[in-house]
């Protein structure tokens, strides 16, 4: 009779262990505003931000956005963003523009549209990267002090960031920039659902578990009804 409530309990681990897709996507580049009296910088050119995939894992992403430092969702200009395979140097699914003859819902100091196709990235090195920054839509940028630069989420180690982390140039249409750049910009962020690998295991081997555990139960109690 004590096996019962242990399965029901490998169960309920099983469950609450099991990996999430959000149903509210969630910023990999979490942005702040640039401090009063900070350096508002308008480069022109391209800006990437680095992040890796770590081992044995992918992301989703089903969003692009840019920085909006007046977080009204208002853009002046156009700004164009992607995303890059570092190793390759090959962009990976389309580019978002951003433009003034759309109105923009502001999250926080972003901007986001949704992605036509959604992209799965394995294990590698990316960027995103956004061109067609100005006076008017400012980026911000850690080399001018004391901005704080963006807030990384790894996504529980899903996502790590390199350091350097950034790569600028000053062309003016969208490409991998290839300058490293010790410092952090607000520029191009993405939206991401996941489902880490190693948590799917976890989940198939607790309910493995939990079904042996039922298996051997239900042969006790049948052993025990056929000696009655």
């Amino acid at each position: 009779m004590r096996k019962l409530p242990l399965v029901v309990s490998i169960i309920a681990l099983a469950l609450l262990l099991a990996p999430q897709v959000s149903s509210s996507q969630t910023a990999a580049f979490n942005f702040t505003p640039i401090p009063a009296g900070d350096v508002q910088q308008g480069w022109p050119g391209n800006l990437a931000s680095l992040f890796t995939v770590t081992t044995d894992n992918s992301i989703t992403i089903s969003d692009l956005g840019i920085f909006n430092q007046s977080g009204t969702g208002f853009i002046t200009g156009t700004v164009n963003v992607a995303l890059f395979n570092v190793t390759t140097g090959k962009q990976v699914g389309q580019t978002v523009t951003f433009g003034p003859s759309t109105p923009y819902t502001a999250q926080g100091y972003a901007v986001y549209q949704q992605l036509i196709l959604p992209v799965t990235l394995g294990p590698g090195n990316y960027a995103v990267d956004a061109v067609g920054f100005s006076a008017a839509d400012t980026n911000a940028n850690t080399g001018f002090p004391p901005e704080p630069g963006p807030v990384f989420n790894t996504f529980g180690g899903v996502l790590s960031f390199p350091t350097p982390g950034s790569f600028y140039d000053g062309n003016t249409s969208l490409d991998l920039a290839n300058i490293s750049d010790p410092h952090i910009y607000e520029a191009g962020t993405f939206e991401v659902s996941h489902v880490p690998e190693g948590g799917a295991s976890l989940l198939y081997l607790l309910l493995a578990g939990a079904a042996c555990f039922g298996g051997m139960t239900f042969g006790s109690r049948n052993g025990l009804a056929n000696r009655a």
